[in-house]
């Protein structure tokens, strides 16, 4: 579904940005298990060793565009895009009339998941602390804040609290050892 309405908003002359933004993650994901398993490798020798070998690497960091270790959502989201890609070769055709793939090497075995994710959650002292030198921050810090503390937003909740979180870190590490924070935080 998704490809044939890509295709249909590329005919159209249109793409939104959001599909734009999908297209680059195929391309990169693509990229990685090329480079991973291997270019003129065949999909029906792929195996569960395969699997756990990439989940281990990614996982670590040694694979992936960032050269950083990822969560397990995000190599779940890689083998979830790798798995459409085997299943759709399982059920299409080719020129010739024949499958591309007479089977998923890879169907039954189990994703990654993320385990309860820890969530940072600032006390109401904390809250109130960084309500009071917010003016010396930003504007904006102190809209964040609120917005993600009167709404209950949590790290993995939209854009709230990780731009919070960056202000918080980024603007107020420097002022940690300031007089005027000392002052506005008593």
């Amino acid at each position: 579904m998704r490809a044939k309405q890509q295709a249909d908003e590329l005919a159209a002359g249109f793409m939104s940005p959001e599909s734009q933004e999908a297209q680059r993650y195929d391309r990169r994901t693509m990229a990685m298990f090329l480079r991973f398993f291997g270019r003129h490798r065949k999909p029906v020798t792929l195996s569960q060793r395969d699997w756990e070998r990439f989940i281990r690497a990614r996982r670590a960091g040694k694979v992936g565009p960032s050269g950083r270790p990822v969560s397990d959502r995000t190599v779940e989201y890689d083998l979830k895009f790798l798995m459409a890609i085997l299943n759709w070769a399982a059920r299409s055709r080719g020129e010739e009339g024949r499958l591309l793939l007479e089977f998923n090497p890879l169907r039954g075995l189990k994703l990654p998941k993320e385990k309860n994710p820890t969530r940072v959650v600032l006390t109401q002292e904390e809250y109130e602390v960084l309500l009071r030198v917010s003016p010396l921050v930003d504007w904006r810090f102190r809209v964040a804040l609120v917005i993600a503390h009167e709404t209950g937003h949590v790290s993995g909740d939209g854009l709230v609290v990780p731009v919070v979180r960056h202000l918080a870190e980024q603007i107020l590490n420097p002022l940690v050892e300031s007089e005027e924070l000392e002052e506005a935080a008593a």
